[in-house]
């Protein structure tokens, strides 16, 4: 009997991408930068990929991460999140809404600015799902190697836009509040199990981002109903942030300078739409829901699941409004990708409209 023989190569790739992380971490702290680990680790990791460093995460550390934040949502569920909850209809309506002006836009800027083909322009405009996008155009009806750095360059760009905004702006967020004591190790190892089934059963349902939400939900469900309460270790939460980066960082791995300076551009562009069209969203509707504008951006947000949620956490925001908000754009998108993409298919003979 053949016994398992661990991934040293792996392993030895995950060390140092995580050591990159916290140093960018470190420096980002020492600047001030809120969510310093998760945004400071994400372009550290990034620009030793950039330099030609193999960097990555692999699958086993990334779910545990996954898992991690989930735990840190529930345990540090907002007291009046369900009082909230009939706020939500309002802002997930206009999601739908603004989804259609932030793709309609964005296919626009890459087909006239960056002259990419119609199929190209329209996956690459996506606000999400980069997974399942790479995985339709891998038959080559589109540029997918164009595609995931364009979508690369914006999940990279919109988890340090904030951070380093609030920076700049001189409105740095506090810390969550503490909510309750520090769990004990057994009380954490029961909530870890629960968690994990969550996440599985979620992953089997085919849900985005099952493995983190089923998580979520089993944590704040065990936290609302009075299962435990306090909140995890920071040093358990600080790694999951490094971690979050590392994984973010670690995706522009492999990009040569040339592909960079040839795709950045357009994935910076599509970027500026997007925030453009997500702050003027969050203003419209900060004027009719009780929340932090912050909170409201952070649903909005095109941005990567588990960086938002990562991000709402660090900010103190309520991460089930920003969890539930990004788990309905990537239904929608789930939907309307397969549904319009014969209609943008890109036939060599017509790349201009």
């Amino acid at each position: 009997m053949k016994w398992f023989a661990p991934d040293y190569g792996a392993i030895r790739r995950d060390v140092l991408t995580l050591i990159i992380a916290l140093c960018g971490g470190l420096v980002a702290h020492w600047l001030n930068m809120p969510a310093a680990f998760l945004a400071g680790g994400a372009i550290a990791v990034a620009i030793a990929g950039f330099s030609g460093l193999h960097l990555s995460i692999s699958k086993p550390l990334m779910y545990l991460g996954f898992i991690i934040v989930g735990m840190a949502v529930g345990a540090n569920v907002a007291s009046d999140s369900l009082q909230l909850v009939r706020q939500w209809p309002l802002s997930m309506i206009w999601l739908v809404v603004m989804l259609v002006f932030i793709v309609g836009a964005s296919w626009l800027v890459l087909r006239r600015l960056f002259g990419l083909d119609r199929a190209t322009a329209f996956y690459a405009a996506m606000p999400g799902h980069m997974s399942l996008i790479l995985a339709l155009t891998a038959s080559g009806v589109a540029d997918s190697r164009r595609i995931s750095i364009i979508m690369g360059v914006r999940v990279l760009a919109l988890t340090i836009i904030l951070p380093i905004g609030a920076m700049l702006g001189g409105s740095l967020p506090s810390a969550p509040p503490a909510s309750g004591p520090v769990l004990d190790l057994a009380s954490i190892g029961m909530l870890a199990v629960a968690c994990v089934i969550g996440g599985v059963v979620l992953e089997f349902l085919k849900v985005p981002g099952g493995l983190i939400l089923g998580a979520m939900v089993v944590a704040v469900a065990g936290k609302l109903a009075g299962f435990y309460q306090g909140q995890l270790p920071d040093v358990l939460t600080g790694f999951a942030f490094v971690l979050m980066g590392a994984l973010i960082g670690s995706r522009m791995s492999g990009v040569s300078w040339f592909e960079l300076r040839q795709s950045a551009a357009a994935g910076l562009a599509v970027t500026a739409v997007a925030v453009g069209i997500v702050t003027a969203s969050a203003l419209l509707l900060s004027t009719y829901m009780n929340m932090p504008l912050g909170q409201i951006w952070l649903g909005l947000a095109p941005g990567a699941l588990e960086a938002m949620i990562a991000l709402g956490l660090a900010f103190g925001y309520d991460s089930a409004f920003i969890a539930a908000h990004h788990t309905w754009r990537l239904l929608i998108l789930g939907f309307a990708i397969p549904l319009f993409a014969p209609f943008f298919s890109s036939d060599k003979q017509n790349s201009k409209v």
